[in-house]
């Protein structure tokens, strides 16, 4: 008797057939809702045809069932929407939800880079393959915080009930994913988040010249005015009343007059708009990045970081300049389109990780003792707590501290309104006359 063979079964349901023609593939087919049957070129977006017959059989595919759903009605997307289509629709949502500016729209984006299979059915994104995503996560080598794995493992889970809810995916997909459990402190490839404190300042001053001049400005002015990293590398010129001697920055939304504040989302932005005051040593600072800038553009841009970096490598070249390349003579057309027009809090950290690194380097070959690692977010609580110093512990002091880094209340918020300006003006001084930057 023959022995019976097994047959593999067909990934894909589309009707057509593919063919190559100079290396690059097509599709002959009609598609649904279609007359006539013609050629299609099977690429993705802004790209040539795929090279590949495994890519090509993907594209097909997607173009199949996205005619079929057209044809069909929206109440069968929940079976053809991919991975790469529901991340674009819960980044728009989460970017109308939060404030712009909130540093959770970053991590938002780093937690769904971990789904890197846009062509992939939301609908086959199973638990097995949920765990797989979660395992790209640990590296031991590099490991990250207890707190950051799990948070973007919550980011995901989240997508998928948010998608749920609008009749994207199915119930039983979200579902399945609750199923994974989060990552223990136990777990290889993490670490455990340490309590955060604050950073000396001759730690900070060392640091300094290992960064660009742009990022050195920014801490200066983050260690003179106790800000979040992301109210700073926010500043434009029109947030800043520049009227009297001391100087106030109100961060506001990108294109708009409304103050960015944790409290904006209790819908009366006005009210809890946050000042920072600006002392004279601060204003020094500001003062040429404002005159560079228009005034409605961000203070602090990659753009001049990276001319800045380009000159130096130029100044210090052993190649003669008439010999070998001309500055910006390899650089691609569209690097400076890759640029963003400013900073965010995630570029920030990093810069300050990596030059604390390359200091501690250099320390080790003089055999000098490393300096400990520090973040950006740890200068708040230097300047908070040099100016308890100065001050004490007395009610006034503590309203002076609540000011200057805007943790009040509410309620502290609505009691301290009339008087919060002219306090922070004080507060500005003080920490002027106890800090040299």
């Amino acid at each position: 008797m023959a022995k019976k063979i097994k047959t593999k079964r067909r990934k894909y349901d589309y009707k057509g057939s593919l063919y190559e023609y100079n290396g690059r593939w097509y599709m002959k087919t009609q598609l649904p809702g279609e007359d006539t049957r013609r050629t299609i070129t099977l690429a993705n977006p802004g790209q040539l045809a795929a090279k590949k017959r495994a890519d090509a059989e993907a594209i097909a595919q997607k173009i199949w069932d996205e005619a079929f759903v057209k044809t069909q009605g929206n109440h069968l997307k929940a079976n053809y929407i991919t991975i790469g289509e529901l991340k674009k629709l819960y980044n728009a949502h989460c970017e109308a939800y939060y404030s712009a500016g909130n540093p959770i729209l970053g991590e938002v984006k780093r937690a769904l880079d971990l789904l890197d299979n846009d062509l992939l059915k939301a609908a086959d994104f199973t638990p097995r393959r949920f765990q797989e995503a979660i395992d790209k996560m640990l590296k031991p080598t590099e490991p990250l915080s207890l707190r950051t794995v799990n948070g973007r493992i919550g980011i995901i889970r989240q997508m998928y009930t948010w998608a749920a809810q609008r009749e994207y995916i199915t119930r039983e997909v979200a579902f399945g994913l609750t199923l994974v459990k989060n990552v223990e402190a136990r777990t290889k490839g993490v670490k455990a988040a340490a309590m955060r404190g604050d950073v000396e300042i001759k730690h900070v001053k060392l640091t300094l010249p290992y960064l660009s001049s742009v990022l050195q400005a920014v801490i200066k002015v983050q260690l003179l005015t106790a800000a979040r990293p992301s109210e700073i590398l926010n500043m434009r010129p029109e947030d800043i009343d520049q009227t009297g001697v001391t100087w106030f920055y109100t961060p506001t939304k990108k294109g708009t007059r409304d103050p960015l504040h944790k409290n904006a989302w209790r819908n009366d932005e006005k009210k809890f708009g946050r000042k920072l005051a600006l002392n004279n040593q601060a204003q020094a600072i500001l003062a040429p990045y404002i005159k560079a800038s228009r005034i409605d553009e961000y203070l602090f841009r990659p753009a001049a970081a990276v001319e800045e970096i380009r000159s130096n490598r130029t100044r210090n070249r052993k190649t003669p300049h008439i010999f070998g390349n001309r500055p910006g003579e390899k650089c691609k057309g569209t690097e400076a389109l890759r640029l963003s027009d400013h900073y965010d809090s995630h570029v920030y950290n990093v810069a300050v990780r990596r030059a604390v690194k390359k200091l501690n380097e250099d320390r080790k070959a003089a055999d000098l003792k490393a300096i400990p690692n520090w973040t950006p977010y740890q200068i708040r609580h230097t300047t908070a707590t040099i100016l308890r110093e100065a001050t004490g512990d007395n009610d006034r002091g503590l309203t002076m501290i609540q000011t200057l880094l805007g943790d009040q209340s509410i309620q502290m918020a609505e009691r301290y309104s009339h008087r919060k300006k002219r306090l922070a003006a004080e507060t500005a001084n003080i920490v002027n006359g106890q800090i040299t930057v």
